[in-house]
């Protein structure tokens, strides 16, 4: 069983003290309208995940621009989704299904690639390979 995170405590937390605090003040109609903005939020979120994973859904799978800006805009943590969004691509699956670790690929058309580890969808490392040139 994994240990949610503290950012998760304190968010359920503060839901929590605002809904008791929100019926308290209001009563039920105030507790109403609170849920009411939680799941448009919700709603709001699920959206835009579902536009970025449909946006580099549209591009070749595994392929970016330039390896080199996207590894300069990557750092530990990142969220899987917030890479595909940078990316604008799917990563290429070099990890099997189920994995604690996933692992992805994204190449440009110099032959330059970034290849990315994820645990629990963070991510923990990431290496540049450039690409050969024709003096080496």
């Amino acid at each position: 069983m994994q240990i949610p995170s503290l950012s998760r405590i304190l968010a359920s937390a503060t839901v929590l003290a605002v809904l008791a605090v929100t019926y308290y003040y209001v009563g039920a109609l105030g507790v109403a309208g609170v849920l009411g903005a939680l799941v448009m939020w919700l709603l709001l979120s699920f959206n835009r995940m579902l536009h970025t994973i449909e946006r580099a859904a549209m591009r070749p799978l595994g392929r970016v621009d330039s390896t080199a800006e996207l590894h300069g805009r990557l750092r530990p943590g990142l969220a899987l989704l917030k890479v595909l969004a940078i990316a604008q691509s799917l990563g290429e699956p070099l990890s099997e299904t189920g994995d604690s670790i996933e692992i992805f690929r994204w190449s440009d058309e110099h032959g330059g690639a970034v290849t990315c580890e994820f645990v629990d969808g963070k991510l923990q490392n990431w290496r540049l390979r450039h690409p050969q040139t024709a003096g080496d």
